[in-house]
């Protein structure tokens, strides 16, 4: 009993063996079957069926998975390409920014071409929120002084106020204590331009019964001697008018975008020399 017992498998094994051999050569036979065959075919095919069913749905889940990890494989080196591709637009639209910027500053550069001009780029801001400055990537070395007028393509930016070796900070004109002497450049009406708050800035000093608009254009009037005359400035955007003081209130858009500021041109000016009453050298 115990031999039976172990045998029993290979025993069922070969019986398994030789009905699906002798299935397979059923193939080969011509005209009706007998009694022996039918009854094997008739238990051994949906054997045989379920069988192949299942080895063709391993087989394809198997080919299924290979190619998903084929796609998975492309789509990541899809992404990174696209990824490299965007980092690419994006650096040629930074360039192509930078160089339209670049020619708007070449445009002022030689509006101005009576003033030799230095072009340097803006590397901080004051983090401490106290005053409007920036820091730029000029220094001394390179010519710049205090007092010496900063712009760029779209009119007054500020001045120099500090100096090192390599670097300077330049008050904006919409801090507080920063002042341009200016004029409408529609009548020529004076007042000096002063930073207020929010990237507003006042025309100070003009009277009542001055000639002054909304819209009015104002630009450096070139009296004091530290900007040229004719830099643009801004706009009037607001008027207050109370007779009982002695001048307008005036409030004035500035040109220039300080939230955008990225290449600035120094204006190589010396601040000027007063003279009081000192008789020349040439007399």
């Amino acid at each position: 009993m115990l031999l039976l017992k172990r045998i029993r498998p290979i025993l069922f094994f070969i019986i398994i063996a030789y009905l699906l051999l002798y299935v397979f050569s059923l193939n080969y036979k011509k005209g009706q079957m007998s009694f022996l065959e039918k009854a094997v075919v008739e238990v051994v095919s949906p054997i045989q069926k379920s069988v192949h069913n299942f080895f063709n749905y391993v087989g394809g889940f198997f080919d299924s998975y290979v190619n998903l990890i084929g796609v998975k494989q492309e789509n990541r080196l899809l992404k990174a390409k696209v990824a490299k591709l965007e980092n690419e637009l994006n650096n040629y639209r930074e360039a192509y920014l930078a160089n339209q910027r670049l020619r708007e500053l070449l445009g002022l550069k030689r509006s101005i071409s009576q003033w030799p001009t230095l072009a340097a780029e803006v590397v901080a801001w004051d983090p401490s929120g106290w005053y409007q400055t920036i820091t730029i990537d000029r220094g001394f070395l390179d010519g710049v002084q205090i007092g010496m007028p900063v712009v760029n393509a779209k009119g007054v930016v500020g001045k120099v106020t500090a100096l090192s070796r390599h670097y300077a900070r330049a008050l904006l004109l919409i801090d507080p204590n920063f002042a341009v002497d200016t004029y409408i450049q529609r009548n020529r009406v004076y007042g000096i331009v002063s930073g207020y708050k929010n990237g507003i800035c006042r025309m100070l000093y003009v009277q009542q019964n001055q000639d002054v608009k909304v819209g009015d254009v104002v630009v450096t009037s070139g009296m004091a001697g530290y900007f040229p005359k004719g830099l643009p400035v801004g706009t009037v955007s607001k008027i207050r008018v109370n007779r009982a003081q002695l001048f307008q209130e005036i409030y004035v858009k500035p040109y220039v975008d300080f939230s955008k500021l990225e290449e600035i041109l120094v204006i190589l000016k010396e601040r000027p020399v007063i003279n009081y009453g000192k008789p020349s050298k040439n007399r």
